[in-house]
C-alpha cells in the first residue's frame, strides 16, 4: 500500500510541478505570517493590544495569528490530499479555505465586526454571532464592498466574483456529498491518457488540476487582500528588521503574487 501511495504522489506532482510549488510557497508564506503576527516580547505588532478591548484581552494580533494558523493547516492538509490524488476530500477543504480566508479579510477590515466576533465566548453565542456576521450571503457582500473600498483592479474583482459564485456551488457538492460528487469523484482519470481507475485511497488523478488551481487562487487572493487592507485601509507599515519573519513572509508574498500570474495568466 505504501508503494502505491508513493507512486501516486510521484505521478501527480510530476504532472503539475509548478502548481504544487506555488501552493507550497503560498502555504509557507501563510505560516510565516502566522508566526510573525504575535510576538509578545517584541513591540512591532500590527495592532495595539487594546485595539479590540481596553483590557487587551484578547490581543487582536494573537487572534489573527490563530486564524492564520488554521488557514495554514487547512492549506497544508489540502496539498497532502492533492498529492495523493484524493480530489474530493481536497475540494471539501477548499470550500473551508475559501470561507475562512474571506472571514479573516472581513474581520481585518472592520474593527466593529472583529469586536463582535470575539464577544462570543460560549459555543451557542459564538455560532449566533457567526450567522449574524457571515451567513445568508453576508460574507460575499462584505467582500464585494471591501474590494471596492480598496480599489482593486476590475479584472481581479470580476474573477473574484465569478470564482465565489461558481466555485461555491461546485465545491459545495463535495461538502454535501451530492450524487455526482460521490459517483464521479470515486474515479480518477490519468494525466494525458484515456484510462483511469477506481479512486480508493487515492491514485494518479487529473481531476486535481482544477482543485489545485482553486487552492492557489484562494491563497493568492487572500494574500493580495490581506496586505492591501493593511496598507490602504489601516495605513499600517510595520517597522521591521530585515531578518524578521514578517520580512520573509512579505518576500514570499511577492513570489506568490507573480508566480500565480505567471502560471495561470500567461500560461508559462
Amino acid at each position: 500500500m505504501r508503494h502505491e501511495e508513493i507512486e501516486s504522489i510521484r505521478r501527480n506532482t510530476e504532472a503539475l510541478p509548478d502548481e504544487f510549488s506555488l501552493a507550497n510557497v503560498g502555504t509557507v508564506c501563510l505560516s510565516l505570517l502566522s508566526l510573525s503576527l504575535h510576538e509578545p516580547d517584541k513591540p512591532n505588532q500590527l495592532f495595539e493590544p487594546d485595539w479590540l478591548s481596553e483590557t487587551s484581552i484578547p490581543n487582536p494580533n494573537h487572534v489573527l495569528q490563530c486564524m492564520l494558523a488554521q488557514l495554514t493547516n487547512y492549506s497544508a492538509g489540502t496539498i497532502d490530499l492533492l498529492e495523493k490524488g484524493l480530489d474530493n476530500p481536497a475540494r471539501a477543504n477548499c470550500r473551508l479555505i475559501h470561507e475562512l480566508s474571506m472571514q479573516i479579510i472581513c474581520l481585518l477590515f472592520s474593527r466593529d465586526d472583529f469586536k463582535k466576533y470575539i464577544s462570543g465566548r460560549e459555543e451557542e453565542a459564538s455560532t449566533q454571532i457567526w450567522h449574524e456576521l457571515f451567513a445568508k450571503d453576508r460574507l460575499n457582500k462584505k467582500i464585494a464592498n471591501i474590494e471596492k473600498e480598496l480599489g482593486l483592479d476590475d479584472e481581479i474583482i470580476r474573477e473574484s466574483l465569478d470564482g465565489r459564485k461558481s466555485n461555491y456551488k461546485f465545491y459545495s457538492q463535495a461538502i454535501h456529498h451530492s450524487y455526482l460528487a460521490c459517483t464521479i469523484g470515486a474515479y480518477s482519470p490519468a494525466f494525458g491518457r484515456d484510462d483511469g481507475s477506481f479512486c480508493l485511497l487515492g491514485g494518479e488523478n487529473e481531476n486535481i488540476r482544477s482543485t489545485l488551481k482553486y487552492l492557489n487562487f484562494s491563497i493568492w487572493y487572500f494574500l493580495l487582500s490581506f496586505f492591501a487592507v493593511l496598507d490602504k485601509h489601516h495605513n499600517i507599515k510595520p517597522k521591521i528588521s530585515k531578518n524578521s519573519l514578517w520580512m520573509e513572509a512579505f518576500m514570499l508574498y511577492f513570489c506568490v503574487k507573480e508566480g500565480y500570474l505567471e502560471i495561470y495568466k500567461t500560461g508559462k
